[in-house]
C-alpha cells in the first residue's frame, strides 16, 4: 500500500485545477456552484487549504456570496 506522500507525488496543481476551481478568480467557483445547484445539489462545502483563513473569508464575502 502506498503512503500518502507517495500517492500525492502523482498529483500536480494542473491536475487539481482541471477538476476543482482554485485561485483568486471567483468566476470558475461561481460557475461550478451554479452547475451543481442546477444539477440538484443542495449542500456544498467551501474549504480553504492553507494559512490565510481570514483572506478566504474576505474572498467569500466580497466575491462569492452575493453572486450566489
Amino acid at each position: 500500500m502506498l503512503d500518502f506522500e507517495q500517492a500525492v507525488e502523482l498529483v500536480t496543481p494542473e491536475l487539481i485545477g482541471e477538476k476543482v476551481p482554485c485561485g483568486p478568480d471567483p468566476e470558475p467557483v461561481i460557475e461550478r456552484v451554479l452547475e451543481a445547484r442546477d444539477a440538484g445539489v443542495d449542500h456544498l462545502y467551501f474549504h480553504q487549504i492553507g494559512d490565510d483563513q481570514d483572506g478566504f473569508v474576505t474572498f467569500w464575502e466580497k466575491e462569492i456570496r452575493d453572486a450566489l
